[in-house]
Parts: structure tokens; sequence; C-alpha cells
């Protein structure tokens, strides 16, 4: 399973889970470098893990 965000033409976005995929003919992948550290910090108020990009 991989976490997955699309992009739309009009910059709207629909993210979520992949759990599986079948690509028929071509697919076309885009990544964006993060110039930044990715950690994550639990979250005392709610009590999960949540990502911080500013650390």
């Amino acid at each position: 399973m991989v976490s997955l965000t699309l992009g739309r033409e009009d910059y709207t976005a629909l993210a979520g889970h992949l759990l599986e995929a079948t690509i028929q003919g071509a697919a076309e992948f885009i990544f964006y470098p993060l110039h930044t550290r990715v950690v994550k910090v639990k979250n005392q108020e709610i009590g999960i893990n949540l990502y911080d990009f500013e650390k």
C-alpha cells in the first residue's frame, strides 16, 4: 500500500491509498523532491503521529 495524491488540470487533488493497480499501455509518474526533512511527531492532543515538514 502506498499513499497517493493525484493532481487535476484545475489544480484540485485527489488523495488516498493505492492498494492495487494494473497499468495497461502506458503510465506517467512525476516525482517532486522535498527540500526538507520529513519526520513524524506524535500529536498529544489527538494521540497519533503526524508528519512535520518543519523540523
